[in-house]
């Protein structure tokens, strides 16, 4: 398959062979390549020709003009191309899939100049608009965490540890302890008391995801006895959910060695350890689960059928074995122990998926008790809050009437200032008036006199 996407530092395609030289070397220069062209770098893990699925997105979406140019925009495209068995394929390119949790292929990651993942985008029945969309979304992710990692580094104390997390809610949190441990670390400082929750729950999935790879090796390398005693001695050591979280481990290896009675007293011990939890509440659930594997197990297989004698003109004609009755006891016997296999393999995916319940739900109650402290403290400050705002309006509708009387005394003054001017006024007036009346009385008689 030829490779028809631009290669990290190269500008001309390149073959799957040549890709595969130096694909940590490649990647690193397909990252110095985004910094200065700021953009980011898109990594495609692809199948090869034996990989149908892969050779479908290659052809109808990978390999078209639109996406090229829309991808050219905003990315440095790097492609991977992984052989059909892990022997066959580079070591570095396996260490690549595995440092970036790729399970399946085809599988397209976005990761920015640092090589931090920000955005997941799939690739099974993807068309090329769409797909186009879900990386222009990623990419606003991007843009909204890393505006939260500014408004982190500008802020203080508690602030920036708000800040940082906000940034980090926006991601998967699976990716955060292996590519985002710089925030973390200044969350864990900026916030010394764990307000935030985040590096609590970041690290408690990180353990609770080395504990479910280290039971499923020893699942897998059959090794049930140490699985039962190793279940024993960690959920003795810790309390309630995470207790019996540790023990369906032992439950599921006691089941799986057929020791069914063990298995169902185990459940019970279980449930005891705290009833109320989803674990304590499908207690009856998992021993019918055991129940019925134990019925498939003990149910005898079923008599074969026997074939019809045949005929003595026939028995030229026969040919072939036939088949005995411990041949197909046997085979019988195989298929229960497959489907017990099955069975056994449902039920961890079964107890995963409730741990992961289990840890949705203790997170949602985490949040829920952090709210609840802050209605508490809203709800606690009320009275306070409602007499200061009563004593604030009191306070105000006295002012209002002092100055209200206030302007009601300087009109009133004013109005008397007026009327003395008014009075002085018409003294004067008054005054003047009665001089000259005088001196008119002197004329006359004077008048008078002359006469």
């Amino acid at each position: 398959m030829k490779t028809i996407l631009s290669l990290t530092c190269l500008a001309l395609a390149l073959s799957p062979l040549a890709s595969a030289h130096c694909p940590t070397h490649q990647i690193a220069d397909a990252q110095s390549q985004a910094a200065a062209e700021k953009k980011d770098v898109l990594l495609v893990f692809l199948g090869g020709d034996w990989d149908p699925v892969s050779k479908k997105v290659q052809a109808d979406v990978l390999s078209t003009e639109e996406f090229k140019k829309k991808a050219a925009e905003h990315f440095v495209t790097h492609v991977m191309e992984f052989a059909k068995s892990p022997k066959d394929t580079d070591k570095a390119l396996l260490t690549l899939r595995e440092k970036y949790q790729v399970n399946g292929l085809p599988a397209i990651i976005q990761v920015d100049p640092q090589g931090r993942p920000y955005g997941f985008a799939g690739l099974r029945n993807q068309k090329t608009a769409d797909l186009l969309s879900s990386l222009k979304s990623n990419v606003e992710t991007r843009e909204k965490r890393d505006a939260a990692f500014k408004k982190g580094k500008k802020a203080k104390g508690l602030e920036r540890a708000k800040a940082i997390v906000e940034g980090l809610e926006l991601l998967p949190q699976f990716i955060l302890l292996d590519f985002y441990s710089p925030e973390l670390a200044m969350i864990a400082e900026a916030d010394p008391k764990g307000e935030t929750g985040l590096v609590a729950r970041v690290e408690k999935a990180d353990k609770l995801d080395q504990e479910q790879k280290r039971y499923q090796l020893l699942f897998k390398e059959e090794k049930l006895d140490e699985v039962v005693a190793l279940s024993k001695k960690e959920s003795a050591k810790l309390k309630g959910e995470d207790a019996q979280r540790v023990s369906m481990f032992g439950i599921q290896a006691l089941a799986s060695q057929k020791k069914y009675d063990e298995a169902k007293k185990a459940i019970d011990a279980m449930a005891k350890l705290d009833p109320e939890t989803a674990f304590g509440k499908s207690a009856e659930r998992y021993k019918g689960v055991v129940d019925r594997i134990k019925a498939r197990s003990e149910r005898p297989a079923p008599k074969p059928r026997q074939a019809a004698k045949p005929k003595k003109d026939d028995k030229k004609k026969a040919s072939g074995p036939i088949v005995s009755k411990p041949v197909a006891v046997v085979t019988d016997i195989n298929k229960l122990r497959e489907e017990g296999k099955k069975i056994a393999t449902e039920s961890q995916k079964a107890t995963a998926l409730a741990q992961k319940a289990v840890q949705t739900k203790k997170e949602a109650d985490q949040e829920i008790a952090l709210l609840s402290k802050k209605l508490k403290t809203l709800q606690e400050g009320k009275a306070e809050r409602d007499a200061a705002a009563e004593k604030a309006q009191e306070e105000a509708a006295k002012l209002a009437s002092k100055s209200k009387m206030m302007s009601e005394v300087i009109e009133n003054h004013e109005a008397m200032e007026k009327r003395k001017r008014e009075i002085s006024d018409l003294e004067k007036k008054a005054a003047a008036l009665q001089k000259q009346a005088e001196e008119l009385r002197k004329q006359a008689s004077e008048i008078k006199k002359s006469n």
